[in-house]
């Protein structure tokens, strides 16, 4: 088991068929919740973004690849729902959470 803040998370072995499994999961993740992130914040349909935070922080393959891009899961109150923050501790926003799978629309 392995302690982050508040959260006791389990040791999964690099090399296991179960570590990438979660992986795999974690960067289609990941990308839903990027999508939520812009929907949000063009039109501010806040309901996915709410969903795809509380999918993301449950899941480790998603906590792990946020954790590498300088991201974290966080909880303010014990009750409250999760919130995704950068390194600032500020709320993340949309560009600062990566993409994978999809071709770059950065022009």
């Amino acid at each position: 088991m392995h302690e982050t803040g508040k959260v006791i998370r389990r040791q999964v072995d690099g090399g296991s068929k179960q570590y990438w499994q979660e992986q795999r999961e974690g960067f289609m993740k990941v990308t839903r919740l990027h999508d939520a992130f812009v929907l949000a914040e063009q039109n501010g349909w806040v309901d996915r973004m709410d969903a795809a935070i509380i999918e993301s922080a449950s899941h480790p393959g998603a906590v792990r690849i946020l954790g590498a891009w300088g991201l974290r899961m966080s909880r303010p109150y014990f009750d409250s729902y999760p919130a995704l923050v950068n390194k600032k501790g500020l709320y993340a926003k949309a560009h600062e959470i990566p993409v994978f799978g999809k071709a770059s629309e950065q022009k």
